[in-house]
């Protein structure tokens, strides 16, 4: 059983769960099936994200698409804040 679940559209993930090793491939998937300049990453229901999660996060940027960050649960955007992530991804206040 999945302990993660992802929604991607164009321009958009709406992620829930926890995000590790175990669903990078997914989160992967998700974010190259929203082909956009911009990827708005929706973060409400996200209840664990190790460096795995992380790196996923990071990598549309390696092809040039910016990466917003909406509604990040507090421990979440800890580890945003923790990395220094948050200097190359955008973090929405709400």
């Amino acid at each position: 059983m999945d302990d993660f679940s992802i929604l991607a559209s164009p321009g958009s993930v709406v992620l829930e769960g926890e995000f590790d090793l175990t669903s990078v491939d997914a989160l992967r998937r998700a974010f190259e099936a929203a082909h956009d300049d911009e990827i708005v990453v929706v973060m409400t229901g996200v209840t664990f994200m190790d460096s795995s999660g992380v790196n996923e996060l990071i990598r549309p940027l390696q092809r040039g698409a910016r990466v917003r960050l909406q509604e990040c649960p507090p421990a979440v955007r800890r580890v945003i804040q923790i990395t220094g992530l948050d200097a190359v991804l955008v973090v929405d206040d709400h």
